[in-house]
């Protein structure tokens, strides 16, 4: 798996609840559950942490449109503008946000939830934020 290639970060992922959502990658798949007075059928979408990965991932167009979108270090306006209010809420103003290890160490510091609960952070720039921060993960 490449940086960044992980289900949240996938054109077929739909976000559900903190840190699942489903796969939309196939339709869904019947599945037998074991219940005490017999087994039922249910028709199921796969459900997978925003962090897992597989082999079929493909690029969500509208994180990479707004990936593309360069402003400061590689994020748009939008995304910098959440980082800055990241940086007050959560770390009390305490990293550098003008430089570019300020930002990855202040979103490597943070979990997918803390970001995700940040008010006007949809989707698009969640997922533009965290995939940011995979692709400048230091090895």
């Amino acid at each position: 798996m490449r940086p960044g290639q992980r289900c949240d970060h996938c054109k077929f992922w739909e976000f559900s609840k903190e840190s699942t959502g489903y796969c939309r990658r196939y339709a869904p798949r019947p599945s037998i559950v074991n219940i005490s007075k017999g087994e039922t059928i249910d028709i199921i979408q796969p459900i997978t942490s925003s962090d897992d990965w597989c082999g079929e991932f493909v690029v969500d167009n509208r994180v990479k449109s707004t990936y593309d979108k360069k402003n400061i270090f590689g994020l748009s306006v939008r995304a910098y503008g959440i980082v800055k209010r990241l940086n007050i809420y959560y770390k009390n103003g305490e990293y550098d946000i003008k430089t570019k290890d300020g930002i990855y160490n202040l979103l490597s510091g943070l979990s997918e939830l803390n970001i995700r609960s940040m008010i006007n952070c949809g989707r698009k720039t969640v997922n533009e934020l965290l995939l940011w921060r995979d692709m400048n993960h230091k090895i």
